[in-house]
């Protein structure tokens, strides 16, 4: 079942050097049998994700981006994303609690990301005052074997300097200067059109997990 996902990463590939409405229009059956071979295998990944999170009744059409790009601030006027990106959670793109991004694109360029992706400033705000209240939890986690084999570590936007309110010798302040907070794992075009590949982001997911959860615990009620 995973192969027929090639079909949707030479679809990508092609988009990649064809990024205009004419050859999307030209093109549309392609992209939707691109997007129902997404659709089919996260049918079969939310059917087997019980053991990271519920996922209640959220369907594959809930946790699947748009492809078309808001190009009205961007200096980049392509109207078309190269990758299909998906929200593994509970509520799918409109979750509230703890999710996991899983991101398409060819040429080796497919991941799973979990953490805090763009807060709001309230939820900033929260993540920053755990963190000076109890340092060592966040360290622990992120130190921890799984994600520290699962991950390169910590990523995301970050600050030079300290956070207003923030003196620069805190034992905590390079997460502190954190404006995001993202672990991800890479994904090969071989592991994603392998039989094991809805297994692997079971695997990843699992061991990302302690992370997603942080960061919603911190964030409840402070969603977008």
């Amino acid at each position: 079942m995973p192969k027929s996902l090639q079909g949707t990463l030479d679809f990508l590939s092609d988009l990649r050097e064809n990024n205009n409405r004419e050859w999307f229009a030209e093109n549309r059956k392609r992209y939707d049998k691109a997007l129902a071979a997404v659709e089919t295998f996260l049918s079969d990944l939310f059917a087997r994700f019980t053991p990271v999170e519920d996922l209640g009744a959220t369907k594959p059409k809930d946790a699947i981006y748009r492809i078309y790009r808001d190009i009205r601030f961007s200096a980049d006027k392509t109207p078309y994303k190269t990758h299909i990106g998906t929200l593994i959670a509970n509520g799918g793109r409109k979750a509230e609690g703890a999710w996991y991004y899983l991101h398409l694109e060819p040429d080796d360029n497919s991941f799973v990301v979990a953490g805090l992706h763009e807060p709001e400033p309230a939820q900033l705000k929260a993540v920053r005052e755990a963190i000076a209240a109890d340092p060592a939890r966040l360290k622990t986690i992120l130190n921890s074997p799984a994600v520290r084999a699962m991950t390169d570590g910590l990523s995301g936007q970050a600050l030079t300097r300290p956070p207003k309110g923030y003196p620069a010798d805190h034992p905590a302040i390079e997460f502190l200067k954190q404006k995001e907070f993202l672990v991800s794992r890479r994904i090969s075009d071989t592991q994603v059109l392998g039989e094991e590949f809805a297994n692997l982001v079971i695997e990843i997911c699992q061991a990302l997990k302690p992370v997603a959860d942080y960061f919603a615990e911190v964030t409840k009620g402070l969603a977008k």
